[in-house]
């Protein structure tokens, strides 16, 4: 251990060598599923909300007016949990929080 490293930062540096990656895998499995549900979507045209954020965002697929351009987008939302005001004819893929800007 360094001398000017304290015991707390060599704990923190031993824990992201070993449960740090443990959390980089789950990341990297939980992306990979992600990106299969949003494959889904696109092939199907079903939109979807995923809390997977604390942002909780919602996932429209370009397909979905085309696939459903008559459902009632209430009926969407009860549904999926997708907003009303993301199903309108310019959603398309994650929805863009304000908060990122």
């Amino acid at each position: 251990m360094n001398e000017d490293t304290s015991p707390l930062e060599q704990e923190f540096r031993t824990l992201m060598e070993t449960v740090g990656e443990q959390i980089k895998g789950k990341v990297s499995e939980a992306n990979r599923l992600l990106g299969e549900a949003v494959a889904l979507a696109v092939e199907y045209g079903i939109p979807f909300n995923s809390n997977i954020s604390q942002l909780g965002q919602n996932y429209v697929p370009a397909s979905f007016r085309s696939k459903f351009p008559d459902v009632d987008a209430e009926v969407v939302e009860e549904l999926t949990g997708v907003s009303t005001y993301r199903l309108d004819a310019s959603a398309d893929g994650w929805e863009e929080s304000q908060l990122c800007y």
